[in-house]
């Protein structure tokens, strides 16, 4: 679950397209698609932003859990 605040804010969508970039690279670092999610934007009271909060969990069995070297 991805949430964050106003996405018109330049600051909020920066975070959150630096979020997408970080998943991306665990994604391919682990050899792992993400399958589902849920996105929220506009959290926000009185016109102040909650602070960005992208959670993610992964469960699996993968048979060698030696990283990239890159990594």
């Amino acid at each position: 679950c991805l949430n964050f605040g106003n996405p018109e804010k330049s600051e909020i969508m920066s975070e959150f397209v630096a979020s997408l970039k970080g998943m991306s690279q665990a994604c391919e670092s682990l050899v792992s698609p993400i399958i589902s999610g849920n996105v929220s934007f506009y959290n926000e009271t009185e016109g102040k932003n909650i602070t960005s909060t992208p959670s993610t969990g992964l469960v699996g069995l993968k048979e060698n859990l030696d990283l990239p070297k890159d990594h």
